[in-house]
């Protein structure tokens, strides 16, 4: 799979993501002590809610490995971070897969504090114990993990802008945060029609779905409560192969976009290089054929079959062969004279 260069640089890289998640205080906030803050509100309240504690471990999947990992590679390629790393033989899936074992580790740290105070502190989270699928709870946050290191690196990749991937990036974070169980309880969202129409059209339901469900045994998609308000139809026919589809579908989408854009990018990059080394030496001759000229005939003929290769140059190269121009045409006319 890699060789042990290979595997150092996936260590350097998962060492350096672990540091600088909890080297910053806002990621602390935002990405732990918020999460658990809502949590003992919420359930504070409706401490028998079955999906406020399984939503808020998703959420803040999103916010850890979407929002704030999007914010990582912004501050990374705005100091040039990434620039240094293409610079040495780091392949690509090196770089995504250390990153996403990043995701997974906070994931796994924020997640187990979560629970922990979930069923420590609420009885009424303890009564589903017995019932949660952790084959769905697991794959679920795992898949979920994957789909939001690609979308951050979709959004970086596609977007010229720092300022407009990170606009999108917020967005997009909020409306998974208030549409799929987060800010609002997901059975009330998914008792309106029109909501959960739309949230279909985010990549991230399906798996949110599928833990969700998973986390009050619901295999076939569909909740029965014994308090009726909070019975759910997850929306996805009652087929739990539904979502895992769709959630892959959604991969393989982002990976190859990915692998498209940086096979443009680096095409681009070769072309640029040839063509500045082509155009190099093609100047350079010119040059030598300019000096070696003894008529103005030979001058004129010259100058036209530069002018119709249609080369692009830069305005000093421009400046400096009408330089030598005038300089040759002005040897040339001396030496007739004598």
């Amino acid at each position: 799979m890699f060789n042990k260069t290979q595997l150092n640089q996936f260590w350097l890289i998962f060492q350096i993501g672990v540091k600088n998640f909890f080297a910053s205080w806002l990621n602390i906030l935002q990405g732990v002590i918020l999460p658990l803050v809502i949590l003992v509100v919420w359930l504070t309240f409706k401490s028998d809610d079955p999906f406020i504690l399984i939503s808020l471990v998703g959420g803040s999947i999103l916010r850890n490995s979407l929002y704030s990992f999007h914010r990582t590679l912004i501050i990374e390629r705005n100091n040039r971070w990434v620039e240094k790393l293409d610079n040495i033989p780091l392949r690509l899936s090196i770089k995504i897969t250390a990153q996403t074992f990043v995701s997974l580790t906070i994931t796994v740290i924020v997640s187990s504090m979560l629970l922990t105070l979930g069923f420590i502190g609420y009885k009424g989270q303890q009564e589903y114990i017995a019932n949660i699928n952790w084959w769905m709870v697991i794959t679920g946050l795992f898949l979920l993990v994957i789909l939001s290191n690609l979308s951050a690196y979709v959004l970086n990749e596609w977007s010229k802008s720092s300022e407009i991937s990170q606009v999108i990036s917020i967005l997009f974070f909020n409306l998974c945060w208030n549409f799929l169980g987060c800010a609002y309880p997901y059975y009330i969202i998914a008792s309106y029609e029109v909501l959960n129409t739309i949230t279909y059209l985010f990549p991230h339901r399906y798996m949110f779905n599928v833990i969700q469900a998973g986390w009050v045994g619901a295999d076939n998609m569909i909740y029965i409560s014994d308090i009726d308000n909070y019975s759910t139809d997850f929306g996805l026919a009652g087929q739990l192969w539904i979502p895992y589809f769709a959630t892959f579908g959604f991969i393989a989408f982002f990976i190859s976009s990915i692998y498209i854009h940086r096979s443009v990018k680096g095409s681009a990059i070769v072309r640029a290089k040839n063509g500045a080394i082509y155009s190099k030496k093609v100047h350079s001759e010119y040059l030598y054929k300019i000096k070696k000229a003894k008529t103005m005939d030979e001058l004129n003929k010259l100058f036209n079959e530069h002018k119709k290769a249609n080369f692009e140059v830069i305005d000093k190269e421009i400046v400096d062969l009408t330089n030598e121009i005038t300089e040759a045409t002005r040897l040339i006319e001396i030496k007739n004279k004598k």
